[in-house]
């Protein structure tokens, strides 16, 4: 919501202005979305790795 006082501001600003900082918004959204991405399939594969790893201990000990 914009504020009354800046509405004017808002009116004269030149809609490439506008463009540009919504194109940087969504870039940054996607780059954060994409180490979030990473992290979680990296966090994941290392789950997998240790749980592959105690069923091999737990089947030679038995």
């Amino acid at each position: 919501m914009v504020q009354t006082n800046e509405f004017d501001l808002v009116w004269r600003t030149p809609d490439l202005e506008v463009l540009e900082a919504a194109i940087l918004y969504f870039m940054q959204a996607l780059v954060w979305s994409g180490e979030a991405a990473n992290r979680l399939t990296g966090a994941h594969n290392y789950i997998f790795m240790t749980r592959h790893s105690m069923d091999g201990v737990l089947n030679r000990n038995n």
